[in-house]
């Protein structure tokens, strides 16, 4: 699987029909606005709290393509690090993956369900696992993904399925 994977990252288009291509930068200083891409899984960290919230209706959604293909109006007037995802609500940003998926679950806490325990310690004990996961989960998935050389794809492979068993 991890191979098919890794063989398939350089095939993928950065389309999606979950998001809107923008020529310009747009007015961010009203409304709700959720800038993401669908191959980057820290933006899909953020899109995944907002969707089983029931409330990404609530943002429009704008994709960005990632690398070369980024537009330069995403970082002059959006995101001054160029990193998705990142949210804006009425003229106010939210950056970082992890803080865009406790903003769903704060921003609107009568939608259901609640993304966090009620109770402080079960709440702890989230962001301790989050933590973990972030810690050690990204950089062997992407070498994986982004992994060109066939050489090394049993290699990268194993350190993806390394992570994901620490993980779990």
């Amino acid at each position: 699987t991890f191979r098919a994977v890794s063989q398939m990252s350089a095939d993928l288009e950065q389309k999606g029909s979950e998001g809107e291509r923008l020529d310009s930068a747009p007015d961010v200083s009203s409304g709700k606005w959720f800038f993401g891409n669908r191959i980057c899984p820290f933006a899909h960290r953020a899109w995944l709290a907002a969707t089983e919230k029931g409330v990404m209706g609530a943002f429009r959604y704008v994709h960005i393509d990632l690398g070369p293909g980024k537009p330069a109006w995403f970082k002059e007037s959006v995101s001054d690090a160029a990193t998705v995802p990142c949210l804006w609500v009425d003229g106010k940003p939210v950056f970082e993956s992890d803080i865009c998926a406790v903003f769903m679950d704060e921003a609107f806490p009568d939608a259901a369900p609640a993304l966090m325990p009620a109770d402080a310690v079960d709440r702890a004990s989230v962001r301790l696992f989050n933590a973990q996961l972030s810690a050690k989960f990204p950089r062997p998935l992407y070498a994986l993904l982004m992994n060109q050389d066939a050489d090394k794809a049993e290699e990268k492979a194993k350190g993806a399925t390394d992570a994901m068993t620490d993980v779990e």
